[in-house]
């Protein structure tokens, strides 16, 4: 196992995630890859519009932005050797961000949080663990919230 990539999402889940994906990286000797995918919003493409030609999005920008500082924070906290951790933070539906980072660092394992959806919102448009499970070429590792439901 060469190469992990974590998803988080930034909620109570993410040190348990981040605690399990440098579990394994230290085990294996392998490269971390984080990963913060946020949401573009609605696409326009639908409605006619070519992708250079499309609304742009005021709060995308800054949202990615913030959340590119807030993956960067985690970097230090982690102790791993200099260079063994890299950062994404893409703009996409969070289960294709995650899976094209995947694919673009021949990830060997990939770590998600089980949190997700209240129970309506789960079975009307799935947790990214469920996404990430149904979808992924490669193995992953489901780190549970610690909550009962």
């Amino acid at each position: 196992m060469k190469t992990i990539v974590a998803a988080l999402d930034f909620s109570d889940v993410t040190p348990k995630v981040l605690h399990m994906a440098k579990v394994q990286a230290e085990a294996f000797g392998a490269s971390l890859h984080l990963v913060h995918s946020v949401d573009p919003g609605p696409s326009y493409e639908i409605y006619g519009f070519s992708p250079t030609e499309m609304p742009t999005n005021p709060w995308l920008d800054k949202a990615l932005e913030t959340a590119k500082a807030r993956l960067e924070n985690e970097v230090p906290s982690l102790g791993l050797s200099e260079g063994m951790v890299t950062t994404h933070c893409i703009s996409a539906m969070p289960v294709d961000g995650i899976m094209r980072v995947a694919a673009e660092v021949n990830a060997d394992l990939i770590v998600v949080g089980s949190h997700g959806h209240n129970i309506l919102g789960s079975l009307l448009m799935g947790s990214c663990a469920q996404g990430i499970v149904r979808r992924a070429e490669y193995p992953s590792l489901i780190v549970p919230t610690g909550k009962k439901s």
